[in-house]
């Protein structure tokens, strides 16, 4: 009798750790998906700026030639 009440025992702390494993597994994916986002984002901003930065030092460029002239 001692046996299968130790086994029940064994077997319900088993679906507990399954169960919270499944939970941490679930919350990694939504942090996975955040980090994903967050990483497009930046790549974004990134682009934005770069396109902003060539802009500007062909403008002051321009104003240089223009100046010069």
């Amino acid at each position: 009798m001692k046996q299968i009440y130790t086994n029940n025992q064994k077997y319900n702390r088993y679906l507990n750790y399954k169960q919270y494993m499944n939970e941490i597994a679930t919350e990694l994916k939504a942090v996975v998906k955040s980090v994903n986002k967050s990483s497009t984002y930046v790549r974004q901003l990134n682009e934005m700026l770069s396109k902003y930065r060539d802009r500007e030092s062909k403008n002051i460029s321009m104003s240089r030639i223009i100046l010069s002239s």
